[in-house]
């Protein structure tokens, strides 16, 4: 009997310990359904483009058909509060407290039971965020950058976690336009260069791609004016002008839809291209003239002269036409014979239609054009006479201007002056060997020295017959003798001259010779 009762006894503890398992098993069972059954995760947190609300949309995989889901956003204080209670079966809110045009915002979503028991909570999902774009006005690119899109662990410590895509999209619009994407790039990036050539408004946006499940998230949509450049379409040098022995001008027109532009000048005193900068100037001005000074030497030389034109930016765009300064050279070709050459002027489109000639002879003051030739003749020849070159001075000055062949693109027609040279003639004394009194030229009729080049002092003219009779005389170097005698024209034949004068040193000379008189 002993041993039956432990027998029953060690049934009955059998039997016990199986129930215990079996209320294990059934418990265990019934909590493993459920944490399986409350999964919740976050599929997207995207901006609204027309108002810049957030919105967030989420899977929730439960058996509960009662219970609450609430929203939970990173307070600007720092930390999370919740914004918004749902119903469990809500998948997405708007989140209307939001301007996620100005800032980034972080979400977790958290599965309630009736009970308020936690069921499922989700990870952090934050939005993307596109920050100003930058324009580079002298690169002619826009620079645009963007917070990338962020999930986290939501519990303790924030741990990284990979996001839900696999592509980002970059989306941009010109002046309202039609949306266009331009370029996929990696999740990882969060910048990019975009070449612009036109003036606009250049609106942007990044669009993350999940290309799987078709779920998309889109950043905030972020704007900038870009004003690009205009590039000069011409540029071009009027005229160059000597103005003296060390100064040219140039005289240059240049497009001013340019904003800031900046013009350098550079010269060559060859044909070698051997160029220097010689000046630089920034101006809007259509017309602009460049001084060359202190460094030019017009009397040696002709130089020539391009000009470089720079944008804002300092970056060059294009050269003008290549011009040259005029060289004239003079020089004594004859006894009242001077002669003028000088090389050609070049850089206008149909080239040069005359060069028209000015002297100013001693006694003059001012110049005054002796004649003109073709353009594609560079030189003249000046045949004087006495009246125009006797004076205080033994100096006749010279310049040429180039007259442009019509009118050129521009409208233009323009001249381009030459240096100013000229001739030193020495003091000379004409004395003519024979006179007409009845002659039809008149000069022929009278008999005096012409003084060229100088004024003489002192001055004295004898007229003397065969027998050394003085039969004129006269101290006025502009009087003549008209041949005659007693008011009577003399005989034909040989007369003796003695002429006598001193020149502006106070030196004093002689002449004496024969003169004929012819009837």
């Amino acid at each position: 009997m002993i041993i039956y009762a432990k027998n029953i006894k060690y049934r009955n503890s059998q039997f016990f310990a199986m129930l215990f398992f079996m209320l294990l098993l059934c418990f265990m069972t019934s909590m493993s359904v459920k944490g399986y059954a409350s999964s919740l995760s976050i599929d997207s947190v995207s901006v609204n483009h027309e108002n810049g609300s957030v919105i967030i949309a989420w899977t929730l995989d439960t058996d509960e058909s009662n219970g609450t889901i609430e929203v939970h956003r990173r307070l600007i204080s720092g930390g999370y509060g919740r914004i918004a209670t749902l119903p469990i079966n809500a998948t997405n809110f708007s989140d209307n407290g939001a301007n996620a045009n100005l800032m980034s915002y972080s979400y977790y979503i958290v599965a309630l039971d009736e009970n308020e028991s936690t069921l499922a909570v989700s990870n952090t999902h934050q939005t993307s965020f596109m920050e100003s774009p930058v324009v580079d006005v002298c690169d002619k690119q826009i620079f645009i950058e963007w917070e990338m899109y962020d999930v986290t662990t939501s519990y303790g410590e924030p741990v990284q976690l990979p996001i839900p895509f696999d592509q980002a999209k970059i989306w941009i619009n010109t002046d309202a336009n039609n949306w266009q994407m331009i370029d996929i790039v990696d999740t990882q990036v969060n910048n990019y260069q975009i070449d612009v050539f036109e003036s606009g408004n250049y609106c942007f946006y990044v669009q993350y791609l999940d290309s799987n499940t078709g779920i998309t998230s889109s950043s905030n949509i972020n704007c900038t004016d870009a004003e690009i450049l205009e590039e000069p379409e011409f540029a071009y040098i009027k005229n160059v002008d000597v103005l003296d022995a060390d100064r040219i001008n140039i005289k240059f027109f240049a497009d001013d839809n340019v904003v800031n532009p900046g013009y350098v000048l550079w010269r060559s005193s060859s044909t070698t291209n051997d160029y220097i900068a010689v000046d630089t100037v920034f101006s809007e001005s259509e017309l602009l003239t460049f001084s060359d000074h202190g460094d030019v030497n017009t009397v040696n030389n002709s130089y020539l002269y391009k000009v470089e034109v720079l944008d804002s930016c300092l970056i060059s765009n294009l050269y003008s036409n290549v011009a040259n300064s005029i060289l004239l050279k003079s020089n004594i070709s004859g006894k009242l014979e001077n002669e003028i050459e000088w090389t050609h002027y070049s850089g206008w489109e149909y080239g040069v239609e005359k060069y028209v000639i000015y002297r100013k002879a001693p006694q003059e003051t001012d110049f005054s054009i002796i004649g003109e030739v073709s353009g594609n003749i560079n030189y003249f020849r000046d045949y004087l006479s006495l009246d125009e070159i006797s004076g205080e001075t033994s100096k006749v000055h010279y310049y040429v201007v180039a007259v442009e062949s019509d009118a050129n693109y521009f409208g233009f027609k323009s001249e381009s002056i030459s240096n100013t040279t000229f001739v030193l003639r020495e003091p000379e004394v004409f004395i003519p060997n024979a006179f007409k009194p009845k002659s039809l030229i008149e000069k022929n009729r009278y008999f005096k020295p012409e003084f060229g080049f100088f004024k003489p002092q002192n001055y004295e003219l004898i007229i003397l017959n065969r027998w050394g009779s003085v039969i004129f005389n006269t101290n006025d170097y502009n009087s003549a003798w008209d041949g005659k005698i007693n008011n009577n024209i003399a005989e034909a034949g040989t007369y003796l001259y003695i002429i006598r004068w001193e020149n502006a040193n106070g030196e004093a000379f002689e002449r004496k010779g024969v003169v004929n008189l012819i009837k």
